[in-house]
């Protein structure tokens, strides 16, 4: 026994939709053989053009990487006293189990004579993976005003200046004491400025990392 399936009468309706024919003459709204591939790329290439004209005529930013950061002195003396304070502030002889030891210029700080080390640990911002940077200050008062920066998630970097500015934290270092900085946002977004060429001048971030409190 052989089974046949009966067909479906599409009906005069059904063959216009599918012809491109409501009546004679006329066409309906979006007929199924419209030059749909065609249309979708005149509205991508258009729609892209406008979004940019739009952004260039704003001034508007398209993400964290666009943000800015202006040079800015330091006085020779806090800048010296902060690193002074900094390196000869020596490990102890004996340094309790847990407490972290860090090499700032070639010193060697203690958690037992510096106190808590408070810092923030970054990594990319788009890939994430391992920890690039880390900035961080000092609990002992009389440290305040000096920071520190490690590189390459270890624990040898550079003292650096350290300030509140605004609600933004900020890190300044190098060998003129603000050739490099460090600015974290209060969403955890890090951006790093390298002034060596652009004394004087309000740059945009050469990298950006995504940081959280360690």
């Amino acid at each position: 026994m052989s089974w046949r399936v009966p067909l479906v009468d599409r009906g005069p309706p059904l063959e216009a939709y599918f012809s491109g024919r409501v009546g004679s003459g006329q066409r309906c709204c979006w007929p199924l053989n419209a030059d749909l591939l065609g249309g979708l790329e005149k509205f991508v290439k258009y729609g892209f053009s406008l979004l940019l004209l739009i952004v260039s005529l704003c001034g508007c930013t398209l993400g964290p990487w666009e943000t800015t950061e202006r040079y800015e002195v330091i006085p020779e003396g806090p800048r010296k006293t902060s690193k002074e304070r900094i390196t000869t502030t020596q490990e102890p002889r004996t340094t309790p189990k847990g407490r972290r030891i860090i090499t700032l210029d070639g010193a060697a700080i203690s958690e037992e004579t510096a106190r808590e080390l408070v810092s923030w640990v970054c990594r990319d911002f788009f890939g994430g993976g391992k920890i690039l940077v880390e900035v961080g200050k000092f609990s002992d008062p009389y440290l305040d005003g000096s920071g520190f920066v490690i590189y390459d998630g270890g624990d040898s970097g550079e003292a650096t200046q350290h300030r509140r500015k605004g609600i933004n934290l900020r890190w300044d270092w190098g060998p003129n004491g603000n050739d490099f900085a460090f600015v974290i946002k209060p969403d955890g977004v890090g951006s790093f400025y390298d002034f060596t060429h652009a004394k004087g001048e309000t740059i945009k971030a050469d990298q950006m990392f995504k940081c959280r409190r360690r």
